[in-house]
Parts: C-alpha cells; sequence; structure tokens
C-alpha cells in the first residue's frame, strides 16, 4: 500500500514538473521568436546598408576611373586641375540631367578635341545645353561643335554662338542638330580658308534643305562649289575677264582671297548674281562642278538670296540655344533627370569618403591574397595528386570486385 502511494505521488510531481517545463518553454520560446523576429529585421536593415553603401562606393569608384581616363590626356600641370574639373563635371550633370559619366566622357573628347582645359567646363556647359535644346545626345553635340571651333580657330566662348546658327538652320530649314553636326566639318575648314563662316554654312543648309536637298548633300555640293572658286577652270578665268569686260560695276573675282576682298560669303554672292545676271549659262561656265553650280543658283536666286540673309539676320540676334533649352526645361521628364542625377551625386558624395579606406583595404587583400595563393599552389597540387591516386585505387578495387562478382554468377548459373 504505501508503495502503491509513493508511485501515486511520483506520477502528481512528474506531471507538476511537466506542465511547468512546458509553461517556461513556451514563454521562452515566445520571446526566443520576438528576438529573431527583431534579429531578422536588424539584419535585414544592416543588409540594406550595407547594400546602399556598396553602390555609394561602386558609384565612386566609377567616378574616379572617368577621372583617371581624362588625366592620361593632360601634363602634370593639369592634373593638378583635375579636381576642380571633377566639381564642374558634377555640377552639370545635375543642372542638365546627364549621367556624370556622360559628362566625363564628353570632358575627355573636348580635351582631345584640343579645348584648353580651362575652357573645358564652359565649353560642356554650351555643349550640354544644346544636347538638351536640340535633342541629341553630348557626345554628338561635342563633335559638331569642335569640328566648327576647330576649323575656324576659335575658343569655347564661342561654342554658344555655334549652337545658335545651327538652331537657326534647323528651324528655317529641312535639317536636325544632328545632321549638322556630323555634315558641316566636311565643309568647315575649306571655307574658313575661302573667308566663308560658320553663320554662312548654317545659313547655306537652311536656305537649300529648304528644297529637299539632304544636310550631307548640300555641304557636298558646297564644297564642290568653294573648289571651284579656290581653283577656277580656264572656262571659269574667260568667263570672268568677259563678265568683268562687259559687265560694270564690281569686278567679280574667284581665287583663295575673293570672298574677303569682297566683304564675305553674302557680298560675294550679291556681286556673282548682278555681274552674270542670274544667268545659269554663264553660271555654267563659273562652275564645273554641277553638284556645286546647283547650289550656287538656288543662292543666287530671289528666294534664295532673301532666305539666306534673314538666316543670317537671325543668327546676329542669337539666344536660339537658350530659348531651345528652356523650352525642354520646363519638362516633367527634364526635372526628373535633374532630380536623379542629384540623388547620384549625392551617393557618390557618400561613397567618395568612404572610397580612400575601400581602396587601400583592397590594395592590401589582393596583395595578401596573391601572396596565399603562391603559397597554397604547391599544397593543392599536392592534394589534387594524392585524390587523383585514391580515386584510381577506388576504381580498380571497384572493377576488381566486378569481374569477381561476374565469375560467381557464371558459376551459380
Amino acid at each position: 500500500m504505501a508503495k502503491g502511494r509513493t508511485y501515486e505521488l511520483a506520477f502528481r510531481i512528474g506531471g507538476e514538473l511537466s506542465r511547468s517545463f512546458v509553461s517556461a518553454t513556451g514563454k521562452a520560446g515566445k520571446r526566443l521568436d520576438s528576438l529573431k523576429r527583431q534579429g531578422m529585421l536588424l539584419g535585414a536593415g544592416l543588409a540594406a546598408a550595407g547594400a546602399g553603401m556598396a553602390y555609394a562606393i561602386k558609384q565612386a569608384a566609377d567616378f574616379e576611373t572617368g577621372q583617371a581616363k581624362i588625366a592620361t590626356l593632360l601634363d602634370a600641370q593639369g592634373k593638378q586641375q583635375l579636381p576642380q574639373l571633377g566639381e564642374a563635371i558634377d555640377e552639370l550633370s545635375r543642372s542638365y540631367g546627364l549621367g556624370a559619366d556622360t559628362m566625363q566622357e564628353a570632358a575627355f573628347q573636348a580635351i582631345s578635341a584640343s579645348v584648353p582645359l580651362a575652357q573645358v567646363p564652359k565649353f560642356l556647359d554650351a555643349a550640354a545645353k544644346a544636347a538638351v535644346g536640340g535633342f541629341t545626345d553630348v557626345k554628338t553635340s561635342v563633335d559638331g561643335l569642335t569640328n566648327i571651333l576647330n576649323a575656324y580657330h576659335l575658343t569655347a566662348s564661342e561654342a554658344e554662338s555655334v549652337s545658335d546658327s545651327f538652331f537657326v538652320a534647323n528651324i528655317r530649314g529641312k535639317t536636325t542638330f544632328d545632321e549638322l553636326a556630323s555634315s558641316l566639318g566636311a565643309v568647315a575648314p575649306l571655307a574658313e580658308k575661302l573667308g566663308v563662316s560658320y553663320k554662312d554654312l548654317s545659313a547655306v543648309v537652311a536656305t537649300v534643305s529648304k528644297g529637299g536637298v539632304k544636310t550631307s548633300e548640300v555641304t557636298t555640293q558646297l564644297k564642290a562649289a568653294l573648289s571651284n572658286v579656290l581653283k577656277p577652270s580656264e572656262k571659269a578665268v574667260k568667263e570672268l575677264a568677259r563678265l568683268n569686260e562687259t559687265m560694270g560695276g564690281v569686278p567679280i573675282a574667284f581665287g583663295a582671297d575673293a570672298i574677303n576682298a569682297a566683304g564675305g560669303f553674302s557680298n560675294w554672292l550679291k556681286i556673282l548674281r548682278d555681274k552674270t545676271g542670274g544667268s545659269a549659262d554663264s553660271m555654267g561656265q563659273l562652275f564645273k562642278s554641277v553638284e556645286g553650280l546647283s547650289t550656287i543658283l538656288t543662292l543666287t536666286s530671289n528666294t534664295g538670296m532673301a532666305d539666306f540673309n534673314a538666316g543670317l539676320d537671325d543668327m546676329r540676334k542669337g539666344g536660339q540655344t537658350s530659348s531651345a533649352f528652356g523650352d525642354v526645361a520646363t519638362t516633367a521628364a527634364f526635372n526628373w533627370n535633374k532630380l536623379t542625377q542629384t540623388f547620384h551625386s549625392f551617393v557618390r558624395a557618400i561613397g567618395s569618403a568612404a572610397l580612400p579606406v575601400v581602396n587601400g583595404l583592397l590594395g592590401e587583400m589582393a596583395d595578401k591574397a596573391f601572396d596565399v595563393q603562391g603559397g597554397l599552389k604547391p599544397l593543392v597540387k599536392a592534394k589534387i595528386e594524392e585524390t587523383v591516386k585514391k580515386i584510381a585505387e577506388a576504381a580498380r578495387s571497384l572493377f576488381k570486385w566486378l569481374v569477381n562478382t561476374a565469375k560467381i554468377l557464371d558459376g551459380v548459373a
């Protein structure tokens, strides 16, 4: 009887202990779940912060690489100005909503095209404004503007004026900023030599392209006509002599100095029209190139000459680039791009602060990894050889077992 009560008491105590244990472990489990959730949230936050910092460092590293590319074009003195150029690029990126990498590439392109380093920020400002207003990319804008600046030996301060002439041609003719940027460079050096200004070039394109002639064809035709002026044929020399002898007024001349002597291309065209009376036959004697003749006939017609001079008048007023940019700058898309680039600039600033430390750490890690790799090579090779031997031994044992098994089965059969 006493033994039965003892068992009963033991069972009761065991039950109470079991319930207490379950209750305690349940509460502890809830606490652990809570801690687990908090830990997961903390871990997610840390992971997000780490990813954000990694992104910031990557942005800063990419910008640093772009600056290093620009530095390859600079001498020792120029490299000292690189930080200031970097600040200007960052500001232009935010102002025009263009990627910093895009502006760095534009700076590289401009310096390669002989824009002096001190003038690069001002030039890029004009190029970016033209790109946004002309719905083109900065690379095209830089290429087109530097072609003209170099051909006419102009400074970066003239870049926006050149851009204005492009926009006038775009407004008055059947052409685009892209087409002008890619085509005018082909005729600009010869035009400059003869005294035909870059504004004259744009006015020619505006006038002739109205008739449906492509921009590239207009510049090809004009180049042919100017070549005939520079080196007149024998027929042209005879016709010039005849015109100057029989027709009164200011004499017409061909040659390298003829257009400058006439006071510019517009005046020279007027003298040419007055001397020939607009006669296609007389013009045909002066211009042996059929393509060149076609352009000259258009420019010396009453309508053509009026359009040409009206285009020049618009260019003298200026402001077309700023006007076009102003139209685009009011759009939501442009402001979104500005906001995006402002954010990227902020992120780069954070990454730039950490970049020196990270760069030093990465260099140290790379050096140590190289050293470790060199020490591990013999060990790895020995380990591979040992593993191959073991595999070979295992394969031989397996093959032997298969052969013996086959014999046993044959015997049973």
